[in-house]
């Protein structure tokens, strides 16, 4: 999909359970949404994407979709959100729903109707497997913990599921299955959104052979990654979906695809692939040792590391297509705290540094809420405390494998997606705002500098190592104009050598030839 389409946006992303309580019952909602439009507009937002709203039981926060036409009673009506639509729009703002096709609730009628009757056609719009000698039919292991397989009561068969238990996967080798997903988008695209982020995207094309694995852990399962995700044959139902629906919708769509390899990227972003732009995940799990995703293999890192990481992604998707660039979301830690674990440097210095060091990459930034206030993690004393079921896996995972109560506990709080979940501290927001300096003017600072410099939006990445191993350096370069971006990781003020510019921003009073400890400078020259 080469087009212009969404690279000049800003998108703030919403978890609407905990970005605004309108009602006062403790939970978030798309009045509480709509309070707050201006305050976004201000910020200098242009569009937003709104986590999963849809009707659920809330196994996985909503990413367990029952109805896909139904909007859930916790967080209004669907006329409330056709009223967020409109207003969004009289403000400039655009909307991007989130969308889930890799799996289901078991509570969709789909799904019910396949337990209910063997026979049924929608038996095949999931995957049922006999057991092996009464067990399961393979000893993978999901991702959200336990095995990928859960009997059906009073047969010999199971179904299939990548993540909860109560998230059966679609069978996407079903012709019928699939179009009844794309009749769904086509009917949300004439309710006046943009387009869509689609959740685990890469998870779709499944090796149905379902092999046994080598065990990775003393539960004696194996990862179910390697057979699940990234699989060969993908690219034909990408292609369909491109062909079919995104392409004659014109909308603007994002695809959350962890560990796609560069070699395949144009599979899913550039002139043929099947979205506008991606997330790229290889720099965000920096501190975690292996690709099995377990949050108690830790590591130790340097800057060095995480810079190369990065500039890697941004190379390589310079190559081919348009990245959604990102240091949080509604999955991830909050990044001050992940970045800098030590509570003395969570600053505004160092949340403002981290905020350039992201926003200014070649790519559309994605800001996630509270992330514009310098918002950190909150500890929680027991596990009893986490409502996230990846935290709760992870957990019993890291137990399983040897770990203490209070290692465990340690590893999920540094890790867990309720981090990134508590409740937005709309107080906190109105102090910065009336603050001489804050990380929420910094924000108000950068949307307005991209907006006014093309340059920041379509130029070039050129990656610097020059300025020492604790600093990320690189430039926006598009012939014309050119833009140094310097960051400094560290706790000491470093030497740098640069021509001269003009600084248009910085965090801190600018001394020549000098970066001061968490500073940040851009320079146009």
């Amino acid at each position: 999909m080469d087009s212009q389409k969404g690279k000049q946006e800003i998108v703030y992303q919403i978890y609407p359970k905990s970005f605004c309580d309108s009602s006062g019952d403790g939970i978030g909602d798309l009045r509480g949404i709509l309070k707050h439009l201006d305050y976004l507009s201000d910020l200098g937002v242009t569009m937003m994407w709104i986590c999963p709203v849809y009707a659920s039981p809330m196994d996985d926060n909503g990413y367990d979709v029952s109805d896909y036409y139904a909007v859930h009673p916790m967080f209004g009506t669907m006329e409330d959100l056709e009223k967020l639509i409109d207003e969004a729009g009289i403000r400039g703002m655009k909307i991007m729903m989130d969308l889930v096709l890799n799996h289901t609730s078991d509570e969709h009628v789909w799904f019910q109707n396949a337990l209910r009757d063997p026979k049924s056609r929608y038996r095949d719009y999931y995957i049922f497997k006999k057991s092996r000698n009464g067990r399961p039919p393979s000893n993978l292991r999901s991702v959200f913990g336990g095995s990928v397989w859960e009997p059906v009561e009073g047969t010999e068969e199971y179904y299939f599921h990548s993540f909860s238990k109560r998230q059966p996967d679609l069978n996407w080798e079903n012709e019928d299955m699939r179009k009844e997903l794309y009749e769904m988008i086509r009917w949300w695209m004439k309710k006046g959104i943009a387009g869509f982020r689609v959740d685990a995207i890469n998870f779709i094309k499944k090796d149905h052979t379902f092999p046994d694995g080598k065990p990775d852990g003393r539960d004696g399962l194996a990862s179910c990654l390697p057979y699940v995700r990234n699989v060969k044959g993908i690219e034909a139902f990408l292609r369909e979906l491109k062909n079919q629906v995104f392409d004659p919708l014109d909308c603007v769509t994002v695809s959350e695809a962890v560990d796609v390899p560069y070699s395949s990227l144009g599979d899913y972003i550039g002139k043929q692939g099947c979205f506008s732009m991606m997330f790229d995940f290889s720099y965000t799990n920096f501190d975690l040792e292996g690709k099995d995703e377990k949050w108690y293999k830790r590591k130790t890192w340097t800057t060095e590391e995480f810079r190369e990481l990065l500039f890697k992604s941004q190379e390589e998707i310079q190559k081919t297509g348009w990245p959604a660039v990102f240091i949080e979301n509604h999955d991830q830690p909050r990044a001050v705290s992940k970045f800098f674990p030590d509570k003395k440097d969570q600053t505004y210095e160092a949340a403002s540094m981290l905020a350039a060091m992201y926003f200014f990459l070649r790519g559309t930034p994605f800001i996630y809420q509270g992330q514009e206030l310098g918002t950190t993690n909150v500890w929680k004393d027991s596990v009893c405390e986490f409502d996230d079921i990846e935290s709760r896996g992870q957990y019993l995972s890291a137990l399983s494998d040897g770990c203490t109560k209070e290692e465990a506990l340690y590893y999920i709080n540094l890790r867990s997606r309720d981090n990134a979940r508590e409740m937005m501290d709309w107080k906190e927001a109105e102090t910065q705002e009336k603050e001489e300096q804050s990380v929420l003017k910094f924000y108000k600072k950068m949307t307005a500098l991209r907006k006014q410099e093309p340059c920041l939006i379509y130029g070039k990445f050129i990656p610097h190592r020059e300025y020492g191993k604790e600093v990320v350096a690189y430039e926006r370069n598009d012939g014309f104009t050119r833009f140094l971006i310097l960051c400094n990781f560290s706790r000491r003020t470093k030497k740098i050598g640069v021509r001269g510019g003009e600084i248009l921003l910085s965090n801190q009073p600018v001394k020549e030839k000098i970066l001061r400890p968490f500073q940040v400078i851009l320079i146009k020259d």
